[in-house]
């Protein structure tokens, strides 16, 4: 989910619903609060908690913007999609056999 991982490299942090995609990028970060579903009273809950913890968004932000540098950077995604295809070309080879 690029526009995620764009908006917690800018320290913001992130409304989104619990969904395994966005759970591979931080599943324990306080810069992404997860909810049940999309329902507007879920997402005004959900507003209503960072606005309530607004001193704190500067701090978890930051965290955000740290697991971006250290694991979701193009170096890693190309890393990713480089690993990827060598493990397919691997697996290629032993089927051939």
């Amino acid at each position: 989910p690029i526009k995620l991982l764009e908006y917690l490299a800018m320290g913001k942090v992130i409304i989104c619903t619990d969904m395994w995609t966005f759970r591979t990028i931080g599943d324990n970060l306080k810069s992404i609060y997860y909810t049940k579903d999309n329902d507007p009273a879920t997402i005004a809950d959900a507003i209503t908690y960072l606005y309530t913890n607004r001193e704190f968004l500067n701090e978890w932000g930051k965290e955000g913007v740290e697991v971006v540098r250290k694991k979701h950077t193009w170096h890693h995604q190309a890393k990713a999609v480089l690993d990827f295809s060598g493990e397919m070309r691997k697996n290629r080879k032993k089927r051939k056999k």
